[in-house]
């Protein structure tokens, strides 16, 4: 997926995406130090190369290894379709937000649904990582929680995914 795809999208939704060199990144979130900036997340799967300025409404990426867009939609979830830090949410609640932003975005389900392979649904939805659920029970999922998603006002009722904040 085109990268100017989503930074035009963040900010469209009042935040930003934002390239970083490596040792831009570095510096900015600490690396190698015992603790992060204040105000910035760095994501952890990421393996040194995203993290979050929530306040700031950014998502920050250094192309250190490549970066994958349904990171990114990941990311941006964090900003724009949830009230608290990304300390404090709850992923589930914004989960139907990613896939409304893959298909919104005329990206490719497969790769989406692929980087999804070991979310982990909460117990009571299934027992096991996302990707081990059978198509049937996958497209369960995300029925529910694109229905989910658009009650709560995080989609409108034409797929379009919003900004909440």
């Amino acid at each position: 997926m085109d990268l100017s795809r989503l930074r035009s999208l963040c900010q469209a939704l009042g935040g930003g995406l934002v390239e970083m060199t490596e040792e831009e990144f570095d510096r900015t979130f600490m690396v190698g130090s015992q603790k992060e900036p204040v105000g910035l997340t760095h994501a952890p799967f990421t393996d040194r190369n995203l993290g979050v300025d929530w306040e700031g409404k950014r998502v920050l990426y250094s192309t250190r290894w490549g970066v994958h867009w349904p990171d990114l939609i990941h990311e941006m979830a964090h900003i724009f379709a949830s009230v608290v830090s990304p300390a404090k949410s709850d992923e589930w609640s914004f989960f139907g937000w990613e896939y409304a932003m893959c298909l919104y975005l005329g990206g490719d389900l497969g790769v989406w649904k692929e980087a999804q392979q070991s979310y982990l649904p909460p117990t009571k939805v299934a027992l096991k990582a996302f990707g081990s659920l059978s198509s049937e029970q996958q497209q369960a999922i995300l029925d529910e929680r694109l229905a989910a998603a658009k009650a709560a006002g995080l989609v409108a009722e034409d797929g379009t995914p919003l900004a909440i904040r």
